[in-house]
C-alpha cells in the first residue's frame, strides 16, 4: 500500500522535529520548538522579501538592517538543536526585531511607515513559543514602540523619507497584506501542531494505560490463576477453593474493567457495586454486612488508578473476612477524619477468631500483597486485635479531600 502523500505543513513540521534536542519527552515543549523553527523559515522567507522591497525601492539602510533578522531567523534551528532553549531563542529574536523596527521605521517615514506592522508579530511568535505570560510583556512593548514613535512625530523629530511617494505606498499596501498572510500561516501552523500535540498525547496516554493495563492482569489475575493451576495439578485444592479462586479472579477482572470506564464515573459508583458483590455473598454465607461512609463526602476524588489499587485492597479484606474469620457480623466504615485533613480511612473490622501476631509480623502472600496496595497509594496498612475479632485500617492521601 503507497504511503500518503505529506501535507506541506505535515513536511515542515517533519524538517523542523530534526532539529529537536535528543531526548526531548514533553509533548507540549515538543510542539512549542517545532512550531517556533517552522515560523523561524517563515520569518526568513517573509523578511527576505522585504529586503530585496526595501533594497530595490531606495532604503538600503532598512534593507541591511532587516537582514541582521534573516541571519538570526537562519541560527535559531542549529542554535536549538545545539541545545538553546526556544524561548531564549524567541525573545532575542523578537528583541532584534524590536530593534530594527525604531532603524527601518527611522528611514521610511516615521510613525507613517510601513513598518509598523511589524509590532503586530511580536505577541503571536512569543505566545507560541513561551505562553501567554511573555506574549503579554511584549505586546505592552510593542505598545510603547508606537508610542515612542507617536510622540517623537509629535514633538517634531525629522524622519528621514528613503522611499519616495509612489514606492512607499507600494511597500505600504504590500506590507499590510504581506502581515494578513504571515499571520494566517503562523496561526495556522500552530493550530496544526497543536492537533499533533494532542494526537500524541492520546498516543502516548494510551501507551501508559496499555501498560497499566497489562501489569495489572499480570499481578492480579496472571499471579491468582497460576496459583490455582499449580494447585489443581498437585491435587491440593477442593472444589470450594477453587470456586472462590476462579471468582476472585472474575472481581478482579471486573474491577479492572470499570477502572477503564470510558465515562470516568467517579469512585463512589465502583464502590457501590462492590459492595452489592459482596452483599450477596455475605447474605448467601448468612453473615452480616455494616456499610457505612457518611463519614466521608461524596464524590471522592479519586483517580482511577488509584480507585482500583483501593478496590483490589477492600476485595482482598472483605474476602478474608468472610471465608477466614469465620464472624457472623462485618463491619465496613469510610471516613475522613477531622484530625488529619485530607486523609481517607478505610476500615474493615470481623467478629471472628482473631489472628496470629507472629503470621501477621511474618506476612503471607495475601498480607505482602495488601501492603504493596497500600505503598502504590502512598498509604498505610494497619492491623489490629478487635476483641473480638480483627480491625484492618487502610489509610491513604487525596488531595483535595475535605476534612
Amino acid at each position: 500500500m503507497a504511503a500518503r502523500p505529506l501535507h506541506p505543513t505535515e513536511a515542515l513540521f517533519a524538517l523542523a522535529d530534526r532539529f529537536v534536542p535528543p531526548g526531548e519527552q514533553d509533548v507540549d515543549r515538543h510542539r512549542r520548538i517545532r512550531i517556533g523553527i517552522a515560523v523561524g523559515w517563515m520569518g526568513i522567507l517573509f523578511s527576505g522579501i522585504s529586503v530585496v522591497i526595501y533594497a530595490l525601492y531606495g532604503s538600503p539602510i532598512s534593507a541591511a538592517a532587516i537582514s541582521v533578522i534573516v541571519l538570526g531567523l537562519a541560527a535559531i534551528a542549529p542554535a536549538i538543536r545545539r541545545g538553546l532553549p526556544i524561548e531564549a531563542a524567541a525573545h532575542t529574536l523578537t528583541a532584534i526585531t524590536w530593534l530594527v523596527t525604531f532603524v527601518v521605521v527611522w528611514r521610511t517615514g516615521g510613525f507613517g511607515s510601513p513598518a509598523l506592522v511589524w509590532t503586530f508579530f511580536h505577541p503571536i511568535t512569543i505566545y507560541i513559543a513561551c505562553g501567554r505570560r511573555p506574549a503579554i510583556i511584549w505586546a505592552l512593548l510593542s505598545g510603547l514602540q508606537l508610542t515612542i514613535l507617536y510622540g517623537l512625530q509629535r514633538g517634531g523629530v525629522h524622519f528621514a523619507t528613503d522611499l519616495s511617494g509612489s514606492a512607499l505606498e507600494s511597500v505600504r499596501y504590500g506590507s499590510f497584506a504581506v502581515a494578513v498572510l504571515a499571520n494566517a500561516l503562523v496561526i495556522g501552523s500552530n493550530e496544526a501542531a497543536r492537533r499533533a500535540s494532542e494526537e500524541a498525547k492520546v498516543q502516548a496516554n494510551r501507551l501508559i494505560e496499555r501498560q497499566r493495563i497489562l501489569g495489572d492482569m499480570h499481578d492480579g489475575i496472571g499471579s491468582q490463576l497460576l496459583g490455582l493451576i499449580v494447585q489443581v495439578r498437585a491435587k491440593r485444592i477442593d472444589d470450594d477453593r477453587l470456586l472462590q479462586g476462579l471468582t476472585g479472579c472474575l472481581d478482579d477482572l471486573r474491577l479492572i474493567v470499570d477502572s477503564l470506564d470510558p465515562l470516568d464515573r467517579p469512585f463512589d459508583v465502583s464502590l457501590a457495586e462492590l459492595r452489592t458483590r459482596v452483599d450477596s455473598r455475605c447474605t448467601a454465607a448468612g453473615v452480616e454486612l455494616r456499610w457505612r461512609t457518611d463519614g466521608a463526602p461524596s464524590p471522592l476524588p479519586i483517580d482511577p488508578e488509584s480507585g482500583l489499587q483501593v478496590l483490589r485492597a477492600l476485595q482482598d479484606l472483605l474476602a478474608n473476612a468472610l471465608h477466614h474469620s469465620g464472624s457472623s457480623r462485618i463491619d465496613f466504615e469510610l471516613r475522613c477524619p477531622a484530625t488529619a485533613p485530607g486523609t481517607v480511612e478505610i476500615e474493615v473490622r470481623d467478629h471472628g477468631c482473631g489472628f496470629d501476631p507472629a503470621a501477621v509480623r511474618m506476612g503471607g502472600r495475601g498480607l505482602t500483597s495488601l501492603r504493596a496496595r497500600a505503598h502504590r497509594l502512598n498509604g498505610t496498612l494497619a492491623i489490629e486485635q478487635a476483641d473480638p475479632g480483627t480491625r484492618v485500617t487502610l489509610r491513604f492521601a487525596v488531595p483535595g479531600t475535605p476534612a
